[in-house]
């Protein structure tokens, strides 16, 4: 029984959509907010679908806008990431920083004096360094105007932790990870408030630790760009790059491939892990899509969800199942937002259907379909 409730669940989000998570809630005696939950947990709702949950969630209530999380703590120098949500009607939305003395934002101090425009946006990141000898916190404010002249404010609080005491040196763009694709140039940025000497780049094997010197930069330079090739011999040891699961990090003051000198490590204590593959499919995954099946009728809009990594583009066809001969374009070469939707032809014929999601040589098939004439 559990197992049927979580399969309606699911065919609730990904075969209806999410205007309708209220409806399926409703059915399943779940509150809204408790359904979405359980979706979560159990992963058919996943991270990046989070912001148009959220600006669903709001949409709840016509009146309010909220800003999360609500309380926040990042190291100077890192990024903040809050993610908003507006109400049905907005015309204009705005963002402001109350800052103590001694915070930056950005690259100004300025910055944090300024209204900013973040109309029908469903996030704002910025960096924040803050200078001073003690933890700082920051007020953020979140106004947002509707066509019926509601004005509604939220705010959240941003601690900045001070490094004045601790000089920092962290990788401000390779977020969680990367894929790295053998002979292609990689952009590697940091943040520090360290002002002289080199900064080493390195990769180690998550496998035996056997570390890699990629190249070295002025630290003051910020950026550094790489071009990892496998089979190439290391400069700093007798070894070969080869594929595989690496950790980037760095050293500082760099001395010489050979006496690298320094800590390693990014001082935000985060373990950035690099995958280096020696093709471009080697990294490319398709999986899980939806719909789960499912009856259908030409004329119908049929909602398209996967996962993927590694794709820019991807297309579909649709596949009979009775004929494999029978196969029909759906969309072509289109930007991989992981969702897309197809209106069924009314050539379309009766009979049961796959949908093959992909690119070039590598491809993934749905569950079956049914699909038949329109009364």
């Amino acid at each position: 029984m559990k197992k049927y409730i979580v399969s309606i669940l699911v065919a609730s989000v990904f075969l209806i959509g999410i205007p309708f998570l209220t409806q399926t809630a409703q059915a399943s005696n779940l509150n809204i907010r408790d359904f979405i939950n359980l979706l979560i947990t159990i992963g058919v709702i996943t991270q990046d679908k989070m912001p148009a949950v959220n600006a669903y969630l709001a949409s709840l209530d016509n009146s309010k806008s909220t800003i999360y999380p609500s309380e926040l703590v990042i190291q100077s120098g890192e990024i903040a990431k809050l993610t908003l949500t507006y109400p049905i009607g907005i015309i204009r939305s705005e963002l402001s920083f109350t800052c103590p003395s001694k915070i930056s934002m950005g690259t100004s101090s300025k910055s944090c004096s300024k209204y900013i425009d973040v109309t029908s946006k469903n996030d704002f990141s910025s960096i924040f360094v803050n200078s001073d000898l003690n933890d700082k916190t920051i007020k953020a404010n979140y106004i947002t105007y509707t066509q019926k002249g509601k004005k509604s404010e939220s705010s959240a609080n941003i601690t900045v932790l001070s490094t004045s005491t601790q000089p920092y040196l962290a990788v401000s763009n390779q977020g969680s990870g990367e894929n790295w694709i053998t002979g292609k140039p990689q952009s590697i940025n940091w943040i520090t408030n360290k002002g002289s000497g080199n900064v080493g780049v390195y990769i180690s094997k998550a496998t035996d630790g056997v570390a890699c010197l990629l190249g070295q930069s002025p630290i003051n330079s910020r950026n550094i760009v790489v071009t990892p090739v496998i089979g190439q011999i290391c400069p700093n040891q007798n070894v070969i790059l080869s594929a595989g699961v690496y950790y980037l990090f760095f050293t500082y003051p760099f001395n010489g491939s050979t006496n690298p000198g320094g800590s390693m490590g990014d001082s935000l204590g985060r373990s950035i892990p690099i995958t280096l593959n020696d093709s471009l499919y080697n990294r490319i995954t398709i999986s899980q899509i939806y719909p789960l099946g499912g009856v259908y009728r030409t004329g119908d809009n049929l909602d398209i969800y996967w996962n993927s990594a590694g794709l820019e583009n991807v297309s579909a066809i649709l596949i009979s199942e009775d004929n494999s001969n029978r196969q029909y374009p759906m969309f072509s070469d289109v930007k991989n937002i992981g969702s897309n939707y197809w209106v069924i032809p009314n050539d379309i014929p009766s009979g049961h259907y796959r949908i093959s999601i992909g690119y070039g040589t590598l491809s993934s098939l749905s569950d079956i379909i049914s699909i038949y004439k329109s009364y």
